[in-house]
Parts: C-alpha cells; structure tokens; sequence
C-alpha cells in the first residue's frame, strides 16, 4: 500500500516477506531510494527477484573506475591473461577502463577491451588505479590448479559461471596471411608444437615426435601437418609437413 514516504508491500501469509521503501531505480518501475526486507530464516525467492532487477537497473558512472592487469611474461602466460581482461570488461562494460601492464604486448594487439599498454617497469604508481590484479605467479603459487583457473582466482574468486578461454583478435591483415598458407596446406590438416625450450622438462624428445608423426601418416596420409612455434623449436624435412615456425603472431595462430 502506498503512503507518503514511498510504498510498502506486506504480505506475511503468502510470502513471509515484508518490503518498504521509498525510491530504487527499476523496482517494477516505482522509484525507492531505501528499502528494508524481511524473510524468513531461509529467504524467500521474492528477495532475489528483487535484487536482481536493482541489479539491472542501468549505471550511469561520470567518472568510469580504472583497472589495472599485470602479467609480466612470457606470452603464454600473457595470452591466458586475456580472458580475465575479457570477463573484467563483460562485468563492468563502458563503466570501467583497464589498462594492462606486461613485457609482451602482442597478444594485446587489436584487443577491443583495453585501453593503455605499458611495459612493466614502466608503469606508474599501481595506486593510482582503482583496482590492481596482479597476475603474476598466479599459477607458480598454486600448481595444482589449472593454470587459467588461477590466473582468474586473482580477480573473480570462487566463480566458475565464467568464459576461461583466451580472447586474441585477428585484424584483416592477419586472416589474409593465413589464408595464404591455407591455400597451400589445404583443408586437411593437425597443427603441432615440437617444443625446444631451455627447460629440458618441458620439451618432449625428437623420437618421440617422430614416432607420433610416423603413426599419423600410417593412418591418414590425406593430412598435413604444420609445425608451429619459435625459431628454436623443431620441425621436419616431410612432403606433407608445412614448416610454420616462427611466422604466426597469436591472433594469426588463433585463426589458423
């Protein structure tokens, strides 16, 4: 029932729940500045119908908040920082800018949700933003997880409702260049990483590569394969395999 200071909603038989207020933006389209709820021990399902539509109600921020994202290196740690950019910019939208602080930049380029990049010892005083997430050591700390799902733990703790992928955005230039290759390579194809790191642990060794590549063209010899990676990784001299090392950006190797 309405009265002067604004409107209250009791209805303690039906619902167990008793509303008042006077003016919230989008409350079944009558404005409450204050409102007060009271339920049951357990809740009741009117009070999260309630908050979700404060919660849809549209922001209008003057002065958008400015998040900062760090992740020193190396660019695949860097590309799995994306997605947090991502689901940052997905939750707080036109009201937030983010800049983000790194020694990689490239999985960076072209990425619409961002706005500053700076290299990491180049970066102002981290206060001066209004939230910091610190992604570095994220995954070193807590190796038992999923190396993405720690990087996300630093700034959306204990969701899991979230798009974990990472976000790498190819311009035109980018597709032509693959398209090119395409063109030669075919439809038909597996790409691999023969790894050739300065970290023994995490390479797999050449007879071992050539034994999986040996079982693949005893089965399909309808496919190529295209070895990609850096310029110390490794390849082989193979009629169906296309040498890609060292000639796809992320956003080229994300559309290839």
């Amino acid at each position: 029932g309405n009265d002067s200071t604004g409107f209250g909603i009791h209805v303690p038989h039906l619902l167990g729940v008793h509303v008042t207020g006077g003016l919230i933006d989008d409350l079944y389209g009558i404005g409450v500045d204050k409102f007060s709820l009271e339920a049951p021990e357990h809740g009741h399902p009117l009070l999260a119908l309630i908050g979700s539509r404060i919660g849809m109600a549209a922001m209008n921020i003057v002065n958008p908040i400015n998040i900062l994202v760090q992740r020193r290196a190396a660019i695949g740690d860097v590309i799995m920082t994306t997605g947090v950019v991502r689901e940052l910019k997905r939750r707080y939208g036109d009201n937030a800018n983010i800049d983000i602080a790194t020694d990689f930049a490239e999985p960076y380029r072209n990425n619409p949700h961002i706005r500053n990049i700076f290299p990491v010892d180049q970066i102002p005083d981290p206060r001066n933003w209004d939230l910091y997430y610190n992604l570095d050591d994220a995954y070193e700390l807590n190796p038992a997880n999923h190396f993405i799902r720690s990087m996300f733990h630093r700034a959306f703790p204990g969701e899991t409702n979230l798009d974990f992928h990472p976000d790498l955005h190819a311009d035109d230039n980018d597709k032509h260049t693959v398209d090119e290759d395409l063109k030669e390579i075919g439809s038909k194809f597996f790409a691999i990483h023969m790894r050739n790191w300065h970290w023994p642990l995490k390479n797999i060794e050449i007879d071992t590569w050539v034994e999986i590549i040996a079982g693949v063209f005893g089965e399909r010899t309808d496919y190529k394969i295209a070895t990609v990676g850096g310029a110390t990784d490794l390849s082989l001299e193979h009629p169906l395999i296309f040498d890609a090392r060292a000639r796809y950006t992320p956003q080229q190797l994300k559309y290839f």
